[in-house]
């Protein structure tokens, strides 16, 4: 079971004391608060790093998921399965694509970030964008960092929604645009 594709989003800073207003100023739609436990995955030599990729394992909701992402900026590819815990499953067609063998058996856990996000699914100009405010920590060589974020997914639609639901939010509060991701938000705080 993989479900591989593209994803387009937008990831803003945002200070939690503003995720409210944000929320508010976005169009309504079914909404969900979920605690979220990620553990992100590298080899010993940081060969997934080196290919411009991330690897995770999520847990939330009573699902684990784990993911694989490629590349840098608004669009990245994504690979994701269901797994039974939050130990990965090196199976995955595109992990294996990335590393031999001895490198997968020798996967170590190199960040965890725990989050509570509040969820919405919303259409907007023609879009279905999936809005997500994160707020929580990035643990990682024994040292922990804040995470107080907002992204935007396009699922469908137009690209321009998705920038013009940006500009919007922004009027309720500052958004600050980041290229960081959570992994490499974890890096980072080892100092790698």
């Amino acid at each position: 079971m993989g479900e591989a594709g593209r994803e387009f989003e937008l990831k803003f800073l945002c200070d939690p004391k503003d995720m409210d207003a944000v929320l508010a100023a976005a169009p309504a739609g079914p909404e969900e608060t979920r605690e979220l436990v990620s553990v992100y995955y590298d080899t010993p030599d940081a060969a997934l790093h080196a290919a411009e990729a991330a690897f995770r394992v999520r847990s939330g909701g009573g699902r684990y998921v784990q993911t694989l992402k490629r590349g840098k900026g608004f669009s990245r590819e994504e690979h994701e399965m269901e797994v039974a815990g939050l130990s990965p499953d090196l199976s995955m067609p595109a992990l294996r694509a990335l590393a031999g063998e001895d490198q997968l058996a020798a996967l170590v856990p190199v960040s965890e970030v725990r989050i509570t996000r509040r969820q919405r699914l919303v259409r907007y100009a023609g879009a279905e964008i999936e809005i997500a405010a994160d707020v929580g920590q990035v643990l990682a060589g024994g040292r922990s960092g804040p995470i107080s974020e907002v992204e935007l997914e396009l699922k469908s639609g137009p690209q321009e929604a998705l920038f013009a639901l940006a500009r919007e939010l922004a009027k309720a509060a500052p958004l600050n645009l980041s290229f960081e991701s959570k992994s490499a938000q974890g890096r980072a705080l080892r100092g790698t």
